[in-house]
This record gives structure tokens, sequence and C-alpha cells, in this order.
């Protein structure tokens, strides 16, 4: 099947409600703090505070590449390299912020972005209509935000993910409502 790099895939159920349920106990409830980041880049010959080694992350979180091995099996590509693996944990901000967002950015223009949501909450991810092809300073400047305008806003649902390609600006908003949102972010390439 392969994959489009101007599309946004929006996968409901992208796992099935065990491993959903897994993936939730495993970050959630037997949670160590602030150990769910991984990436290649290292700092200074070592990893700065809250980033940990691949070897690290196996350990911890067996379900590293189960959700990219499910990215292969459901687009029939196979994952070249994983540059990084976060987990986002984000929590409840007051009512002023209902309208505010995040700082819109890209990951890496050159990777697959994909965004596995742990659990339901409020806290939508904005995916843009533009790219970083539209800014030829190279980065969003903050008289940039106002051109910018949504393509798609995925609402946090447990077991939902959305793929896409790392050049498309994108942003998440905090939650209001809900105590704290919480998603898996994948950068990683795939063999052409």
């Amino acid at each position: 099947m392969g994959l489009d790099k101007d599309k946004i895939y929006i996968i409901e159920n992208f796992v099935n409600q065990k491993e959903q349920d897994e993936i939730l106990e495993n970050l959630v409830y037997k949670a160590q703090a602030n150990v769910y980041y991984f990436t290649k880049t290292l700092y200074n010959k070592k990893y700065p505070p809250n980033i940990i080694s691949e070897d690290q992350w196996v350990t911890i979180n067996k379900n590293k590449n189960f959700l990219l091995r499910t990215i292969e099996n459901k687009f029939s590509v196979e994952i070249n390299e994983v540059l990084r693996v976060k987990t986002n944990w984000t929590f409840r901000k007051d009512k002023s912020h209902k309208n505010s967002m995040y700082i819109p950015h890209i990951d890496n223009s050159n990777v697959w972005v994909l965004i596995y949501y742990v659990l339901d909450s409020d806290g939508d991810t904005l995916l843009f209509d533009q790219t970083t092809s539209y800014f030829p300073q190279g980065s969003i400047l903050p008289e940039d935000l106002n051109i910018l305008s949504i393509k798609t806003s995925i609402t946090p649902q447990k077991g939902k993910a959305v793929l896409f390609w790392g050049n498309r600006i994108h942003v998440g908003k905090p939650p209001i409502e809900n105590d704290y949102r919480i998603l898996i972010n994948h950068n990683f390439t795939i063999k052409e």
C-alpha cells in the first residue's frame, strides 16, 4: 500500500482493546517519572536529563516497537530507523487557557510522525495546511501564527493515532476539562 506524504492518516482503534489497555497500564499506572523519552541524539556524549537510551526504553516500555510494527502491518511498509519516541504528558490548565495552544512546530521535516493517544482527553492536536515549504525563512515566527489555517483537528481518544509526514506544522492544545492529556510521539523513516 505505501504512504502518501501529502496525506494525513487518522486511524481509530489503531491497536486492539487489550493493547490499548496495556499501554495505558504501563504508562499511567506503572509510570516511573520522566523516563518515557528515547532519542538517538546524544548531547556531550551523554543523555540529557529525562532522556534515556534505546536499551533502557526497551526495558521499561516493551511496547516501543509494537506501535511501529502496527504501522508496518497496516501500510505494508518497513520501518528503517527510529529517531525519537517520547511521551507527552500535559496537565490541566485553567479555563482562561481554553483557546490557547502550545507553539506550532514540526518535529523533523524528513521523517514520518506517528502520534498515539493513550487515553480520552480534551486538548486537540491541530494539523495545519501549511508545511515548512510555506516558510522560506525556515522557521515559524510569531507574526506567522495569524496566517496558519487548520487542516484538521484531532480530539485525543484512547487507541486513536494520527500519522503524517514531518514537514506538516502541528500543535497541541492543553487539556482544560481533563486532568491530563497523554500521547506517544514517534519520529521514524521507512525504507523506500
